[in-house]
């Protein structure tokens, strides 16, 4: 029997007055799914810079063919405007792939702790299930039966007042 994890994260507050193992893992796995969104976000935003950082390479990059095309050379104004150079810019670029690959690791680990997260959360769910279905199955046994013994000592009782009644008369 396959159990959501949606169900697990949005179980009433009283169940947990009950079952605190269950609150903890499901702050477990928000936690986890909040650091999985977090790092996602700033993978995505890292490629992005990335992505305008190459625009500018290239830029640069045709900018100087277009100086070196015009035969002027690079003059030392060029560098002093404080526009790197594009020994500088592929530095940077180097960094940011770097960076880039630790926060797709990151990712990465976050995700298969997610998984095992899950995994934990639901057979825990389904454990608690299990015994809650069985305490209910438990619980509506032993009310027949009182029911049963209730029935029957009202009939007692009628029946021994039947006859109280007929002892005197």
């Amino acid at each position: 029997m396959k159990v959501c994890l949606f169900y697990f994260l949005k179980l009433p507050r009283t169940s947990f007055r009950f079952f605190p193992q269950v609150k903890t893992l499901r702050d477990t796995v928000l936690n986890a799914v909040a650091a999985h969104v977090a790092a996602e976000n700033q993978r995505e935003l890292l490629k992005a810079f990335i992505e305008i950082e190459l625009g500018f390479l290239n830029q640069s990059k045709y900018e100087l063919y277009e100086l070196l095309a015009a035969g002027g050379g690079v003059d030392s104004g060029y560098e002093s405007i404080g526009t790197p150079s594009l020994e500088e810019l592929q530095k940077q670029i180097g960094e940011y792939r770097s960076l880039l690959e630790a926060k797709t690791e990151q990712n990465a680990a976050l995700r298969s702790v997610l998984k095992a997260n899950k995994a934990a959360a639901e057979k825990a769910l389904s454990n608690l299930k299990s015994k809650y279905d069985s305490e209910k199955t438990m619980v509506s046994e032993t009310m027949i039966k009182l029911r049963n013994e209730l029935r029957l000592l009202k009939e007692d009782a009628a029946t021994f007042s039947s006859m109280s009644r007929n002892s005197y008369l």
